[in-house]
């Protein structure tokens, strides 16, 4: 009886191995079919997907530049090849020069406008803007005026006056620097490059001392101009113009055949003009709005003063009296 005990228990014992051999053949046989479709599927999605470019290219540069300057320069060079196809209009004939070039005007103006309104959110913007609308106008102004000779001198100098006077306008609410500065050297620049090759002295040298009125004026009213210089610009401008038309015009050897006579009446007045520019505006910064007194308004009210003087002596000998009353009082 215990020698059949001890066999049944031998018997279920190697029954129970048996079993949990099966389950563990069943289980390994259960786990295969996972293993190799696991790949097959990473395999089949890595397949699926698109290689893509590296993260840093270095045979190009990328596509965008850092804070939109590409579409930026490239609204700029649209804008110039828009002047151009006006350009190229007006050169073709096809229609009337005057109207067309009055059209680009107004071009080079919007180009202003979208500068300063620009401002506040792209800087880069702005500047590139108002620099488009420099090279718009200036060559403009100097083939109408020289090559097509469709715009007569005082016209061209009133328009150039026109521009720095809207630059100031439109710069005005936010208080910019910048673009009235840019503005301002492209009208001085030209006004100075037709003087020289158009001969024609008034209405240029009229021109920048308009030019050097409306930046005086804006710097008596509060508008900040001295950080870039802006007010020495036109300042500069003018005594090199007003001292360019005393050279020619009072001369001992006479008026070159080459320059139209002119009065005394308009020397003495745009001499004249000068010293009551920077004179009045001295005095109103300094005694009026009591700021001290600068290093650059020291040296123009000077050079004005000198100019003025000179001048006025020299093309009207019989008016020192009346000079020296002006003076005392």
């Amino acid at each position: 009886m215990a020698q059949a005990t001890e066999r049944i228990a031998a018997d279920t014992e190697q029954l129970s191995e048996r079993v949990r051999e099966l389950e563990r053949r069943v289980a390994a046989l259960e786990g295969k079919p996972e293993k190799p479709i696991a790949p097959a599927l990473e395999l089949a999605g890595t397949a699926l997907q698109r290689p893509r470019a590296p993260a840093t290219w270095r045979g190009f540069p990328p596509a965008e530049m850092p804070g939109g300057t590409l579409p930026v320069i490239g609204k700029a060079v649209l804008g110039i090849a828009g002047a151009y196809l006006l350009r190229a209009v007006a050169e073709s004939g096809t229609i009337p020069r005057l109207p067309v070039l009055m059209v680009a005007i107004v071009y080079a103006g919007l180009w202003l406008v979208w500068a300063v309104r620009t401002h506040a959110v792209n800087f880069f913007a702005s500047v590139t803007y108002a620099i488009t609308a420099a090279l718009i106008l200036s060559p403009l102004l100097w083939e109408s005026t020289v090559r097509f000779q469709i715009l007569w001198p005082a016209f061209t100098a009133a328009v150039l006056v026109a521009f720095v006077v809207l630059a100031l306008a439109l710069a005005w609410r936010q208080d910019l620097q910048l673009i009235p500065w840019v503005a301002t050297l492209a009208a001085v620049v030209t006004a100075l490059a037709l003087i020289i090759e158009t001969r024609d002295l008034v209405p240029f040298t009229a021109a920048l001392l308009a030019v050097a009125l409306a930046i005086e004026v804006a710097a008596c009213l509060g508008h900040r101009l001295n950080r870039l210089t802006l007010r020495a610009v036109p300042a500069i401008a003018a005594d090199f113009a007003v001292w360019l038309l005393l050279c020619l015009m009072t001369s001992s050897e006479g008026v070159s055949a080459d320059y139209r006579p002119i009065s005394v009446t308009t020397i003495t007045a745009l001499c004249l003009a000068l010293l009551a520019i920077y004179g009045g505006s001295i005095g109103i910064r300094c005694f009026a709005s009591r700021h001290r007194i600068t290093i650059f308004e020291i040296a123009q009210g000077i050079l004005a003063f000198v100019l003025a003087t000179f001048g006025t002596l020299r093309a009207s000998p019989g008016s020192a009296a009346a000079l020296g009353g002006l003076f005392l009082l």
